[in-house]
């Protein structure tokens, strides 16, 4: 990554780090309990995975150029993905189901949801996709991208079953709608979840050839 790229990249990820900082502050008014939202976990683990990149970048402006480490990378595909997939079900979900009641602005652009439904997640896609490197190549790797989302579903709907907690989500109103709706539901976002992955690997990568065919003509 050159120093210009590194500079961006540091810039934006710096930015969603404050936006997210911003957000959960505002979220946690609420207390622990916002912890059983896809939304804020995601939120989270993005605060941790671009605090790590900035800490990255910001070595890469001292010590020349260099590729970031596997593992910082990883974290942010990965946390980029969640992001991307709640910013997708807000608005191929959510936003139609609020349209009648007229409350999409609070899903986009009010208190919290401005930065954890909407800009951290475009911050971060843009980020990913265009200024960093080193998305992980195998295909493989899409499939185990999704360990996260099973992992929340699989927790989220044992403690549903147990009448712990009812939700957060519609689709996980296991008690409020027959079996067939909840597993199709399931293989809907945990196919959405794989494209996105996908996505980005393929966008990162392309975009990386692109740079690499770039160089190769200065030289």
């Amino acid at each position: 990554m050159d120093r210009k790229t590194a500079k961006a990249a540091l810039a934006v990820n710096l930015l969603i780090v404050l936006m997210e900082i911003a957000g959960i502050c505002m979220g946690f008014s609420n207390g622990a309990k916002m912890l059983v939202y896809y939304t804020v976990l995601s939120n989270l683990f993005a605060l941790a995975a671009c605090a790590c990149f900035v800490l990255w970048a910001a070595g890469v402006l001292r010590a020349g150029d260099r590729e970031p480490k596997p593992w910082i990378t990883t974290l942010r595909y990965l946390s980029t993905g969640c992001l991307t997939l709640t910013f997708l079900v807000v608005v191929l979900v959510f936003v139609p189901m609020a349209l009648p009641y007229g409350g999409v602005d609070a899903l986009l652009f009010k208190g919290v949801n401005l930065f954890h439904h909407l800009l951290c997640p475009v911050f971060s896609f843009v980020s990913f996709c265009f200024l960093e490197k080193g998305a992980p190549r195998s295909r493989r790797q899409n499939v185990l991208a999704l360990i996260p989302t099973v992992i929340y579903a699989v927790v989220l709907v044992i403690l549903n079953l147990m009448r712990v907690v009812r939700g957060p989500y519609p689709f996980l109103l296991v008690y409020e709608q027959p079996l067939w709706a909840s597993v199709l539901w399931a293989v809907v976002i945990l196919g959405a979840a794989y494209g996105v992955y996908f996505g980005l690997r393929k966008l990162q990568g392309r975009k990386s050839r692109e740079a690499a065919v770039s160089g190769a003509g200065r030289r």
